[in-house]
């Protein structure tokens, strides 16, 4: 198996998805710096379009609210095709309200960081089957690992990703397929 180095090194395009601020922002930029071609993904179209300005020879960009999963799978497609195919994806979109009262519609979590990154993550895992390899980056947070009682749906959205993450691994190296 090659070392990391020379696996990253033969990576040039790149998908973030939750690249309008904090950890995917910064991965975007760290990433578009190393000289990969990286497709920005975010709902915040001016915020995609400020982060572009930056480098406008290295990023493309699609704006997608995950919580529109058809629209946003839809939106990946477009984005990996302008990309000319992806060798890596990260996933970092996340949301998460306190909610002491325990209001049904003041958790977003539920919608973004269960419905939307698994239809993201799926549509990444289906890209990476058909090609025979590819790199997943799934960010979550240490919250998964217990519940809050201020936000318990973050808590519980965040667990998820975590369990989902991990059987994908499982999965596809059943399968015998690279993707790390």
């Amino acid at each position: 198996m090659p070392a990391c180095g020379a696996i990253f090194a033969a990576m040039k395009r790149a998908i973030v998805i939750g690249a309008t601020s904090g950890i995917g922002r910064s991965l975007a930029e760290r990433l578009a710096s190393a000289g990969y071609t990286v497709g920005l993904v975010g709902r915040r179209e001016n915020l995609l379009d400020e982060i572009a300005a930056g480098n406008p020879a290295a990023f493309r960009r699609a704006a997608a609210d995950l919580t529109r999963t058809a629209e946003a799978v839809a939106a990946l497609e477009r984005l990996a095709a302008e990309l000319g195919g992806m060798d890596l994806c990260i996933v970092c979109a996340g949301t998460g309200e306190l909610n002491p009262a325990l209001a049904y519609a003041l958790e977003p979590a539920i919608r973004t960081n269960v419905a939307g990154w698994t239809a993201s993550v799926d549509w990444a895992c289906g890209f990476f089957e058909r090609r025979g390899a590819g790199h997943l980056v799934c960010v979550t947070s240490v919250g998964g690992l217990r519940g809050s009682g201020a936000a318990p749906a973050y808590s519980a959205s965040k667990a998820y990703q975590i369990n989902y993450a991990e059987g994908l691994r499982q999965r596809f190296a059943r399968l015998r397929i690279p993707v790390r």
